[in-house]
């Protein structure tokens, strides 16, 4: 299925005006078991199912050097930028799709990470849950990963999005280059 970022606009008030997606059923509503085969039966390392992410390659003379990359995304949309509501399914199916596309996989953690943070602009104190991913991905795909997850920023209304590379941490802003698809 592939999916545009005009799409998504539609879900985002802060870029395409007051527009909602309508009749959209949401993750809440989704069975968590719509996201197993994204993992081993144990919750542990991605299924390559035989893949290589794309731009790593096996040589005969040694196995590629992965590094473990968990970023958090919040199950509702920023109430600063939109309405606060949750994500729809074709957000998350956006996100599992392009995960698959980009880097062959990725574990989804099971239940959700409470949180709180001082709001930038604002000042206010903001609560939230988010799901966590887990991508193991190349070293010199870092920054095709963090370029990933500044447009998964607009697909989830989100200001930015919480990053940790082998236990360095950052926050990846929204990309704001214009979204046409």
């Amino acid at each position: 299925m592939d999916l545009t970022f005009s799409q998504f606009s539609r879900q985002c008030p802060a870029s395409s005006g007051n527009r909602q997606m309508p009749n959209e059923e949401t993750r809440h509503q989704r069975a968590e078991s719509d996201y197993a085969g994204l993992t081993s039966a144990q919750g542990g390392a991605p299924i390559w199912s035989g893949m290589e992410p794309r731009g790593v390659e096996k040589s005969e003379m040694s196995e590629p050097i992965f590094v473990e990359c968990a970023f958090l995304v919040p199950v509702n949309r920023d109430m600063n930028l939109a309405d606060g509501e949750p994500h729809t399914t074709m957000a998350w199916d956006w996100l599992t799709d392009e995960l698959w596309e980009r880097f062959g996989g990725a574990t989804m953690a099971l239940g959700y990470y409470e949180g709180f943070y001082r709001d930038p602009d604002t000042g206010e104190r903001v609560s939230d849950k988010s799901s966590k991913f887990i991508v193991a991905t190349g070293e010199d795909r870092l920054s095709e990963l963090k370029q990933f997850l500044a447009e998964a920023c607009n697909v989830f209304c989100q200001k930015c999005i919480y990053l940790n590379i082998a236990g360095r941490v950052e926050f990846i802003e929204a990309d704001s280059s214009p979204q046409d698809g």
